[in-house]
């Protein structure tokens, strides 16, 4: 856990870096959002592990979590991008 918070920290201090040097638009919104999100998943995964086996208990948080980022968080130009590196064929020529 305070591994994932000193990450996350840093990240979010490398994008107002990034924000504020070179004036990139940020999707802040959509960063708190996905925030927010991996945080309940935490939360709820961790109190799964209560119950159950916790090793149980994180693949199920993050098997929700995969399922949520690619439902909700990437594009449909990032799914096919993702699709097209993920292909074992060679594109036509």
């Amino acid at each position: 856990a305070a591994t994932s918070v000193s990450l996350t920290l840093g990240t979010i201090l490398n994008l107002y870096f990034v924000h504020s040097f070179i004036k990139i638009a940020i999707d802040w919104r959509w960063f708190a959002r996905f925030l927010f999100i991996s945080a309940l998943v935490f939360a709820g995964s961790f109190a799964l592990g209560l119950v159950v086996n916790q090793y149980l208990g994180m693949v199920i948080g993050l098997a929700i979590l995969v399922f949520i980022i690619l439902r909700y968080f990437v594009t449909d130009e990032d799914r096919e991008v993702i699709r097209r590196l993920a292909s074992l064929r060679r594109p036509a020529s």
